[in-house]
């Protein structure tokens, strides 16, 4: 994995009433370029810079397409989604 293009823009985080939200980076192990597994933790900031109750519910996570590549420089296929659920 080319650890540098884990980030949080290789990422789209799209939650209830189609709003958008971005990925901070926190923490990712391996730190230089190497096999796999990797691991990466990412805090999702609120939209409109707060949590409030409009921002809660279902928020899908995907894959940007081109974003996050090997160290032989292929890209991962997109999209891979996940959840998360805020709020309540």
């Amino acid at each position: 994995m080319e650890v540098s293009t884990l980030n949080g823009a290789a990422f789209r985080v799209t939650g209830p009433n189609g709003q958008t939200a971005s990925l901070s980076l926190v923490s990712r192990a391996p730190a230089a370029n190497g096999p796999c597994p990797c691991v990466a933790r990412f805090q999702v900031l609120a939209p409109g810079g707060y949590w409030d109750g409009a921002d809660n519910g279902a928020y899908a996570i995907t894959l940007e397409p081109n974003s996050v590549r090997d160290i032989a420089g292929k890209f991962r296929a997109g999209p891979r989604r996940g959840h998360v659920h805020g709020g309540d």
